[in-house]
């Protein structure tokens, strides 16, 4: 593995993770969380349907997300643990997230910065929790861009 890139996710306890309040009221909820979470209403439009779709559509999807929901806050608590591991993780690390994630949001990318030495923060203006569909050129560029092993981060 050359490198790491974090886009939109979470790992262990951070003081300003925020479950995403899909896990909660799942079905009719889902349009509303799952849209809050890009920013471009044409993108929005257009994915949101087709991530519920796919979703829906894969027999194991909604079994699998409620499991991992169920285990969500004992393997974050557990994670926490290995915090000191992230410390001794010497591999390039880019944080890329949106800043205007409103669950995954900016204070738990900087989590994962002073967790992880060495790591590159990018913290992407307006974007939200798809940061990928929010700005894709951005994200290819700075994933394209990534320094390779024993590289210094820019």
């Amino acid at each position: 593995m050359a490198g790491l890139v974090l886009l939109n996710t979470y790992y262990c306890e951070m003081p300003t993770l925020r479950r995403p309040e899909a896990i909660w009221l799942f079905r009719r909820m889902y349009w509303w969380q799952v849209g809050r979470f890009i920013r471009d209403v044409d993108v929005r439009r257009e994915f949101v349907p087709l991530l519920y779709q796919q979703f829906d559509a894969t027999p194991s999807a909604r079994p699998a997300f409620f499991r991992l929901n169920e285990d969500l806050l004992p393997m974050v608590q557990s994670r926490t643990q290995m915090i000191p591991k992230l410390k001794e993780f010497r591999r390039p690390v880019r944080i890329i997230f949106g800043d205007a994630d409103p669950s995954l949001n900016s204070g738990v990318a900087r989590s994962f910065h002073r967790f992880l030495p060495g790591s590159e923060l990018f913290l992407i203006p307006g974007a939200r929790h798809f940061v990928q569909l929010d700005e894709p050129e951005q994200v290819a560029r700075l994933i394209l861009a990534m320094p390779g092993p024993g590289s210094t981060p820019a």
